[in-house]
């Protein structure tokens, strides 16, 4: 999907607009450095990104792992995880599974 840049828009307000973080709209428009009016920009549909929210792989904790390192081997926030299993802080047990949203792609993997 396209979106047509207006004069005095930012791209955290476009991210917001769709739903996505600013990352997510750099990565999907990586030639963009300064926006002019009339730019194209591409965005995802706001029932995309929730579909994507929907999908999960699993994650056994391990013993040493934080949300962190979690995060970043799934290429997803700490946030995205915390939220998707309703964490309230940081704290996870090993053994515990996890469900990882797949924000990257749109089909669920067990990883």
């Amino acid at each position: 999907m396209l979106h047509v840049v207006k004069k005095g828009e930012t791209l955290y307000k476009i991210s917001r607009d769709y739903e996505m973080t600013v990352s997510e709209l750099r990565e999907l428009n990586p030639q963009v450095g300064i926006l002019q009016p009339g730019m194209k920009l591409h965005v995802l549909k706001k029932l995309d990104v929730q579909t994507r929210m929907n999908n999960f792989s699993e994650h056994t904790v391990k013993k040493g792992e934080t949300l962190y390192r979690i995060s970043q081997k799934y290429k997803v926030k700490v946030s995205e995880i915390r939220e998707a299993n309703g964490l309230i802080d940081n704290k996870i047990n090993v053994g515990q599974t996890l469900k990882i949203p797949n924000i990257n792609d749109t089909e669920t993997t067990k990883r």
